[in-house]
């Protein structure tokens, strides 16, 4: 295991305390720390990546192989820069444990109504505004749910206030996000770092019985 991603082990699992330790802090206070952790630990994961420590999660790398494909064709059609890439970086840790932002969603709710002394039963669409796992979650590689917000419509202001009260919760899962990340990064250094690569041209190293003969560095 190289020194880099040894100390990006170990960073993350200190972060991972850092987002527990943020929920003691007031709230008018707490956005701001929890934002500085975030990025440090994105900073961490955009190294692990470009290492080939992630690419183990099957919807990250989906949606890099997407994000490439469209690149190119986008690049065929223009000039301009495409900017998925750097969507794609800036916002990883985000992109893997969610909680990113309010996401609007339709639930199927039965009501009841009585005409006539017959009860009706029907069903009614209503949109509500939640905060949604990451990829993580997706990929069943950790449990968090998704948070109602509350119905649709809903202020800007609203639906800041409702994310803020569920502050304690998601820098939780922000905590649990580092910890499980840290350990898929651990697994995949390990398994690389196991692999041997032998020089078959050489005659391997050892001790043998004929003629007791000692080989050593192929002499």
């Amino acid at each position: 295991m190289s020194v880099d991603i040894h100390a990006a082990i170990s960073r993350l699992r200190y972060l991972s305390e850092e987002f527990r330790e943020a929920r003691r802090i007031p709230a008018e206070e707490r956005r701001e720390v929890a934002v500085s952790i975030g990025m440090r630990a994105n900073e961490i994961l955009l190294k692990c990546w470009h290492l080939g420590c992630l690419r183990s999660i099957p919807s990250l790398q989906q949606q890099f192989d997407d994000l490439k494909s469209q690149e190119k064709k986008h690049c065929e059609n223009s000039e301009s820069t495409f900017l998925g890439e750097l969507w794609f970086e800036m916002g990883l840790f985000l992109n893997l444990v969610g909680y990113r932002y309010a996401v609007v969603e339709e639930v199927s709710e039965t009501s009841f109504y009585h005409d006539k002394g017959e009860c009706i039963e029907y069903e009614n669409l209503i949109e509500y505004f939640y905060l949604k796992g990451g990829i993580l979650a997706k990929d069943g590689l950790l449990i968090t749910p998704d948070i109602l917000l509350g119905p649709v419509p809903m202020s800007e202001d609203e639906i800041a206030s409702a994310a803020s009260e569920q502050a304690f919760q998601v820098l939780g899962y922000y905590a649990q996000g580092c910890e499980v990340l840290a350990g898929i990064i651990e697994r995949k250094a390990v398994s690389t770092s196991d692999q041997v690569i032998i020089d078959e041209s050489q005659p391997e190293d050892g001790l043998f019985d004929e003629n007791r003969r000692l080989i050593w560095g192929g002499i």
